[in-house]
């Protein structure tokens, strides 16, 4: 009986669902009866391109494609009747813009490209493929285009909004107006890869028997091609509705399907149509539905069963097993009588073991514990045991030789009947290997943070508003050694104003703590304290309200004094030295000019030596050019940092000198004091720099004691220039000027000191500036102290200056001691005589045409040979072909084309067995590395007059007849 009443019920599902099924079927052909009955026709002009095949296209000099079947079926269904306007897409399109007919057949919307009209809903979407070369074999994913030559079919289509989206640039970009031109550009090998609609690509290819094209998969969804057709905005006959409307009764009757399978079904999975799935659906889905009915009705009761018997056991189970897996928690059972351990699954993983290979033994997990561990293991199971109760123990295990980890074990004694000895345990474990070493790397932190607090240099702590001060929460060490207390002194607790400070360092942390309270961000700034002159960077935060509830604020406080110093003497340092490259820039011109003077002077008195008067005349020349290369000389001391010549110096000698040099020149009553130990170890430096150094301090202290002579009424006062000299160790300063890699073996303090007028600070801040004076106009020039200041920063010392206005000034000079090195070797070489050879081969490369015609025509006199070249790339030129026919290369640094270093280089690289001398009016220390490098043999400084030039040509030469000697 069950059995009949089921196949009643399924044969009339079976029934009402082929009813449906027919009756569907039948709406639907009466619907499609009804759309395909006439309506009155209206003619509207459509605009149908000829060059789209296979979507629009004329063969035999009709138009044919999909497209236009498709418009012509739609007009046709709401009673539309066509005039189709024929030509190529480009005109038709720009005709409607223009308003030359109703529709446009095909368009295409392009993002960001206007158009002026209003589209249908799409009537063709054709998904994209990337078509390529079959022998361009570098294509396999979108970013290889970068290395194609790439088509694009007019303006901004989807295949250039592909390469824009994925950021590719093809290595070249083709543009031409139709896919059928595209794709024969590819078959000719004149490109390498399009983008194109799969299905007319494949038509084209299919009609034009392509073979060398290729399709690839790689284009990601999104990048379609809607095909729609277009009216004009605002069209009041609603065209575009009546039109949408045609296309929708020819997809709901089918035609729409017949004519996509005519021209695509080839190129496309077949379509089934509306009517074709409800015929061979329904049954099926019918039959399908009884099926369902069956199987639930007899698995429903069975299913209902299982549910109520299992829900409640597999919901605890997992609730446990979650439990267990978020607290690394599992759980054992062990019976001593049997020795059999039972481990849950989470147990298991915590000790590394497979659930596959069974449970752990007891042995195993002794294996795991470290022998110093085991008897407490053993203890603290008996214990349980014996007593009953339970045990908890943390030890460490190995599941592996290279894993180690903690575990919590906890164990308690099942209860036995009473009288019977308890023989089994229950436990757990619970892996806490990552919560110790949180708490080990949080006890580090602690740790390192402790030190850093108690060894900071820096002030910080925490302090709490209390009346009208503060109170100090915390407090490092740092903090009491910035308030000039001990640094074991205890500031927490203790009140601001009872730290026995002077009133303005009170009043000034007071100022700037209630200050930031004042705030609610982080106050950062810094701040001076007048008393001291101390230097403060300042970071202080607001914490807000606190337990005892007043305002509480942390304060980080770090003492900059002497980094604003150190800034301060850097700045002031790079100042002068970029006043001194434009100084030195100056100079160097002024010896090119003085350079001819000088030869010029000197050849001339040598010509006319019986003319006394002439004589007379050249000599006044010769003396002011020389005064002239003097001034250059100080002058260029701004812009060069060049190696001195150094000698042995007895620091009390040269006080005395000039003490005695000058004691004539100085106002009587100024009184000279010198306290020069005569004990001071020698200094290995340049002397005429010293002499440069005393005179020029001893003269500016004359001049401020005779002003303030001038000005003072009082007769107790005693005009006085004091100088001492004091000796200390190689660490007694650190002087950023120093650039050797070894420490000097010690430090001469040299001390300048006058009672005169003193100096403001502002005077102060720029006394070492080259120009910069104080002094009436002709009576300084402001190179003084300025050359002092480059002389001894260049020696490696130091200058520190203190002044009071009023008082006196003070200038400390701290030199570098270094040994002397055996000059017994140089002294020999300089008393040997240097033969006068005449007649050497000289090649001369000097720019300026004046210096060039004097020092040819000197060394000419010389009966030497010389060639002039006044440009470098022309002398280059020549001695890269001719350097043999030369002994001695003159060179000029600075010309065009080539610089004179650069041509010595070059020359060296040609293995030039001549020597090289150069002559400039401005040498720099880079400079002088680079000859060094090259094997430049001397160097001349501009001016000079002809017997230097003559000296140094023959030392230059000297070395070669050596050289030539010794291969002899």
């Amino acid at each position: 009986m069950p059995t009949f009443r089921f196949n009643a019920l399924s044969q009339l599902l079976l029934a009402l669902t082929g009813f449906a099924a027919i009756l569907a079927g039948g709406v639907v052909r009466a619907r499609a009866q009804s759309a395909q009955k006439p309506l009155p026709a209206k003619l509207i002009s459509l605009a149908s391109p000829t060059d789209q095949y296979p979507l629009s296209y004329l063969e035999n000099g009709q138009l044919t494609g999909f497209s236009a079947e498709l418009t012509d079926a739609a007009a046709h269904a709401v009673g539309l009747k066509v005039e189709h306007v024929l030509a190529p897409t480009a005109e038709l399109r720009r005709r409607f813009e223009n308003g030359q007919f109703d529709v446009l057949q095909s368009y295409v919307p392009v993002p960001g490209q206007p158009f002026f009209g209003s589209a249908s809903d799409p009537y063709l979407t054709l998904r994209g493929a990337i078509y390529a070369r079959k022998d361009f074999r570098g294509l396999r994913i979108l970013s290889d285009l970068k290395n194609a030559r790439m088509v694009f079919v007019g303006r901004n289509g989807t295949g250039e909004q592909l390469a824009s989206d994925h950021e590719i640039v093809p290595r070249e970009i083709i543009r031409c107006s139709s896919m059928d031109e595209a794709l024969h550009m590819i078959e000719n090998g004149d490109a390498d890869a399009v983008f194109a609609s799969r299905a007319i690509a494949a038509s084209i290819i299919e009609r034009d028997n392509l073979n060398n094209v290729r399709s690839l998969a790689i284009v990601p969804d999104g990048y379609e091609r809607r095909h729609c057709i277009a009216v004009h905005e605002g069209d009041p006959a609603k065209l575009l509705a009546k039109l949408n409307q045609g296309f929708a009764i020819i997809q709901r009757t089918g035609e729409h399907d017949q004519i996509y399978q005519r021209w695509f079904g080839r190129f496309d999975a077949p379509v089934l149509s509306r009517e074709q799935v409800i015929r061979y659906a329904a049954p099926t889905l019918a039959i399908a539905l009884a099926v369902t009915i069956f199987a639930f009705f007899h698995q429903r009761k069975l299913r209902r069963r299982l549910t109520r018997q299992t829900k409640q056991l597999a919901e605890n189970e997992a609730l446990l097993a979650e439990a267990q897996r978020i607290a690394h928690v599992g759980h054992w059972r062990y019976d001593t009588a049997t020795r059999e351990l039972t481990c849950s699954p989470e147990m298991l993983r915590i000790l590394e073991r497979d659930p596959r290979h069974g449970d752990l033994t007891y042995a195993r997990i002794l294996q795991m514990v470290p022998k110093s561990e085991r008897a407490a293991l053993h203890r603290s199971a008996r214990t349980a045991l014996k007593g009953g109760g339970g045990g908890e123990l943390t030890l460490s295990v190995f599941p592996r030789p290279d894993l180690r980890k903690v575990i919590q074990f906890k164990a308690q004694a099942l209860q036995a009947e009473p009288g019977a000895e308890n023989h089994v345990l229950l436990g757990t474990i619970q892996d806490i290997t990552q919560q110790k070493v949180f708490e080990e790397d949080l006890h580090t932190r602690e740790q390192l943070l402790r030190a850093i607090y108690d060894n900071v240099p820096s002030g910080l702590g925490v302090v709490e508003t209390a009346g009208n001060t503060f109170r100090f929460i915390s407090a490092n060490p740092g903090t009491a050694r910035l308030f000039g207390l001990d640094s074991n002194y205890a500031l927490a607790g203790r009140l601001l104003s009872n730290l026995h400070l002077p009133d303005d360092v009170t009043h000034f942390w007071i100022h700037w703590f209630r200050r930031a309270l004042s705030r609610t961000e982080i106050l950062k700034a810094e701040a001076s304290l007048e008393l001291g002159k101390k230097h403060f960077s300042l970071t202080l935060i607001p914490l807000g309200i606190g337990h005892t509830g007043q305002a509480q604020l942390c304060f980080l406080v770090e003492d900059v004094t002497e980094r604003k110093q150190i800034d301060a003497e850097i700045s002031q340092g790079r100042r002068l030295r970029a006043v001194g490259e434009l100084v030195g820039g100056i100079a160097h011109e002024f010896n090119n000019l003085l350079t001819p003077i000088l030869l010029k002077a000197e050849l001339l008195s040598t010509e006319w030596q019986h003319d006394h008067r002439l004589n007379e005349e050249l000599g006044s020349i010769s003396r002011a050019a020389q005064r002239g290369a003097d001034l250059t000389r100080r002058l260029l001391a701004f812009g060069r940092r060049s190696e001195p010549e150094n000698a042995e110096v007895k620091l009390s000698a040269l006080i005395r000198a000039n003490i005695d040099l000058l004691r004539p020149t100085i106002d009587r009553r100024i009184q000279l004091i010198s306290e020069v130990p005569e004990s001071l170890p020698s200094l290995f430096l340049n002397p005429s720099d010293l002499h440069q150094i005393v005179l020029n301090l001893l003269l500016n202290a004359r001049d401020t004691l005779v002003e303030k002579l001038n000005k003072t009424v009082d007769d107790s006062w005693r005009a006085h220039i004091r100088v001492e000299a004091a000796s200390y160790g190689p660490h007694a300063i650190e002087s950023t000027n120093w650039e050797k890699a070894e420490a000097p073996a010690g430090w001469l303090c040299l001390t300048l000191s006058d009672n005169g007028m003193g100096m403001p600070q502002h005077v102060q801040e720029r006394i070492f500036e080259p120009f910069y004076t104080t002094k009436e106009v002709g009576k300084g020039t402001g190179l003084g102290l300025a050359t002092v200041w480059h002389l001894v920063t260049r020696m490696g010392g130091k200058i520190v200056l203190q002044s009071r206005v009023g008082e006196g000034t003070s200038f400390q000079m701290w030199l570098p001691v270094v040994p002397a090195p055996n000059a017994a070797a140089a002294k020999a070489e300089t008393r040997s005589p240097i033969p006068d050879r005449a007649g050497v081969r000289i090649c001369l490369v000097e720019d300026d045409e004046l210096v060039a015609h004097t020092m040819a025509t000197t060394l000419r006199r010389q009966h030497h040979h010389v060639t002039h070249y006044r440009h470098g790339s022309e002398a280059w030129r020549h001695l890269s072909l001719h350097a043999t026919g030369y002994d001695l290369l003159l060179l000029d640094l600075d010309l065009p084309g080539i610089n004179g270093i650069e041509i010595a280089r070059r020359i060296r690289g040609m293995r030039f067995p001549g020597k090289i001398l150069v002559a400039s009016g401005r040498l720099t220390e880079s400079d002088a590395r680079e000859f060094e490098n090259i094997g430049v043999d001397a160097h001349l400084e501009k001016p000079f007059n002809p017997q230097k030039l003559q000296a140094t040509i023959q030392t230059c030469m000297k070395g070669a007849a050596k050289l030539a000697a010794a291969k002899a």
